[in-house]
């Protein structure tokens, strides 16, 4: 059935935004608005059911009236989403409007013309060229160019604009030329207007139409569809799972750093979060195993057992010891109590078949299983193919979840099996890459590993597996009913942490969006900028800290007596990190000199008193601004002597004269450090 083309335009937009909807008569209003969405990447967050269409007749050069649909003469609202698009428009759409006169030439008789085509600003070399139809418009152009050009992918076809050269444009003309080009002194392209209105004759060897994206619109709007298809063009999706986990073509991955799996091979991957910090349930799983959250595994301990004997046999193939695992594994699975976890198969993604994964609605992955017959013989690294498989389940994914790639990290639990050796892995997207951690070791199936300790472990990585998938689970429903904000480009790999509780005021939360790292942090550091979100276009900042050790009770004291930063947030989150969000001090220098000699030898007695120590009274944690000083970094305070360094490999600075042998945090080392420090100054 043949289409008619309907002239658009949003209220409140000027006659260069007009875009046409190519729609057959039998199709529903709510299908014309449902493709007026699809058009416009502006109505991503609205139903279509929301958009309000109005029927007008009007002039190119009355669209202003179109601020205002209900004031324009004869204008009609199409309020019944079912009503046919023939019964709402009886009148033949003619092309004899005010803006098609004069329209008819030679170029009418042919079925198609190519018209070449380059961006404004890019080379000869990138010019691209589209076959259309004489009688189409412009907007069909900006539509078929549209789909050509990634950049453009992304934006409303109302911000392009199209030109024609003022004078002809021999493809090979001297490159110079182009340069020198301004686009406001070629021909502005109406949207309305024929195609075989504006060429009277077309030489294949001119630039027929130049394309113009504003600045910062060639990459803008709809980012969930963005990174969709920077996922579909990842190598590790284009290339078999088996092969891209073949030693040589993984090495080749790793050294593309736009394309590698974030793994921390050949060399540590800076600048990204720790795991428990990219997603909650990783976090809970680490409590779990290192027994920082109790969790009942008797509930999974029979059928664990059953599951370690079976993999303590010999199988003649990997697929015999695939369909003796997957039965085990569900088992396990299935035992758990208080919610249903998607039973584990094998199945085919596209051309690959897993040897074992489950999904969640529309197609979200919660586990991926990897399964190799024995440590000899292998040929591909097997949480690189769980990795290589999750990709290509985000890619299958139901189009109502491809926004979720934007609105969350997308984590995955990976299990390889490797003969009797089990180990887990914690599997999320940031961006288009995949970060890889492994959440244990290599766990022995045998009953006798490691004096039976190994199969203690084993029941908790289970437990752990079952609570995870359970958080993964309830967190796509919730986000699928309350989708998150976006994710703001180049944060994948910071913390997904965007609330902590408010100290000292029960039930309350600060809310902020972390934007990125603080300058002056050094790498193992977890300290970063972040904007409240009670005043998310204020410029002012906070800084957000994670920690495994904070004596919060020291900070507040430090605060109270005006010497130290105020206490925003602080919450002990899963993963065994305390979060902690304080005012920023701008303007601020580290100690440059003794002037503070005696405040701080007061201040130091002052807590010493109250039974604290510090432990790092070295100048970069005192910060000064004119006659004000502030002590920064509690992470290793606490109560005199139960409080212990975390390890013997400490800077100098703090060992130096140190002479007790233990670990222990004592007033004698706060005193000897911050002596050490004003010495310094005056020597």
């Amino acid at each position: 059935m043949s289409s008619i083309t309907l002239n658009c335009l949003v209220s409140g937009d000027g006659p260069g935004k007009i875009f046409t909807i190519d729609i057959a008569p039998n199709e529903t209003v709510f299908a014309l608005k449902a493709s007026i969405k699809a058009e416009l990447p502006r109505y991503t967050g609205t139903a279509a059911k929301d958009i309000q269409l109005f029927k007008v007749s009007l002039p190119l050069d009355e669209v202003p009236k179109a601020r205002e649909p209900l004031a324009v003469e004869g204008s009609e609202e199409l309020g019944l989403p079912l009503a046919k698009i023939s019964t709402v428009f009886k009148d033949p759409l003619l092309d004899d409007r005010p803006c098609h006169r004069g329209e008819a030439n030679r170029l009418e008789s042919a079925n198609t013309v190519s018209l070449n085509c380059l961006m404004f600003g890019d080379t000869f070399e990138k010019m691209l060229t589209i076959e259309i139809a004489p009688s189409k418009n412009v907007n069909v152009l900006k539509d078929l160019i549209k789909q050509k050009r990634n950049c453009l992918a992304h934006i409303d076809v109302t911000d392009m604009q199209l030109f024609k050269p003022k004078n002809p444009l021999p493809v090979d003309d001297d490159l110079d030329r182009l340069p020198a080009l301004k686009i406001d002194e070629q021909e502005k392209l109406s949207p309305a207007r024929k195609i075989s209105a504006i060429f009277e004759d077309i030489r294949d060897s001119e630039i027929h139409v130049f394309v113009h994206a504003p600045t910062g619109l060639k990459r803008a709007a709809s980012p969930s569809l963005l990174q969709y298809d920077l996922l579909k063009r990842a190598k590790l999706i284009d290339l078999a799972p088996s092969q891209i986990a073949k030693p040589a073509q993984y090495k080749s991955l790793q050294q593309n750093p736009s394309q590698k799996i974030l793994d921390d091979r050949p060399s540590p991957d800076v600048d990204v979060a720790p795991i428990a910090l990219l997603y909650h349930g990783f976090g809970h799983f680490e409590d779990i195993i290192t027994c920082r959250e109790a969790i009942n595994i008797e509930q999974c301990r029979s059928s664990v057992d059953a599951f370690a004997e079976a993999m303590s046999c010999f199988y003649p193939t990997e697929n015999d010891r695939r369909d003796a695992a997957l039965p085990h594994l569900n088992g396990i699975f299935s035992a758990h109590v208080g919610a249903t976890i998607p039973s584990v198969h094998p199945a085919f993604i596209g051309t690959a078949g897993s040897d074992g994964h489950s999904v969640g609605r529309h197609g979200q992955p919660l586990n991926v299983i990897e399964i190799k017959n024995e440590q000899a013989g292998i040929q591909a690294l097997p949480q690189i193919e769980a990795a290589a498989y999750v990709g290509r389940l985000h890619n299958s994914m139901m189009p109502a979840a491809r926004v979720l790639l934007e609105q969350w990290r997308m984590p995955c639990l990976g299990i390889t099996i490797i003969g009797h050796e089990v180990r887990f892995y914690a599997i999320i997207l940031l961006g288009h890459q995949y970060r890889v951690v492994s959440l244990t070791p290599a766990l022995s199936c045998l009953r006798s590993a490691s004096s039976g300790w190994e199969r203690e472990v084993l029941y908790a990585a289970f437990a752990a597996a079952c609570a995870l998938q359970v958080f993964m689970l309830g967190d796509i429903e919730h986000h699928l009913h309350t989708p998150p904000p976006p994710i703001p480009r180049k944060t994948y790999s910071l913390p997904a942490v965007s609330k902590l509780k408010k100290h000292g005021v029960p039930g309350e939360y600060i809310e902020f969006q972390i934007a990125g790292y603080h300058p002056s942090r050094q790498d193992y550091r977890q300290l970063y900028f972040a904007h409240t979100s009670e005043n998310p276009d204020s410029k002012a900042l906070i800084l957000v800290k994670f920690s495994r050790t904070y004596c919060i009770d020291l900070h507040a004291f430090r605060f109270s007596k005006g010497h130290a930063p105020r206490i925003l947030g602080f919450e002990y989150l899963p993963g065994g990190w305390y979060g902690i969000a304080m005012e920023y001090l701008q303007d601020v220098v580290a100690l440059e000199n003794a002037q503070f000699e005696r405040q701080l030898m007061e201040l130091i007695e002052e807590f010493h008193g109250e039974g604290f120590v510090h432990g790092d009274l070295r100048n970069v944690n005192i910060l000064c601004a004119d006659e004000q000083f502030w002590l920064i970094d509690f992470d290793w305070g606490g109560k005199d002597g139960e409080v212990v360094y975390p390890t013997s490999n400490l800077n100098p600075e703090l060992m130096a004269g140190r002479i007790i042998g233990d670990l222990k945090i004592r007033r004698e080392d706060d005193i000897r450090i911050l002596r050490n420090t004003l010495d310094r100054f005056k020597s």
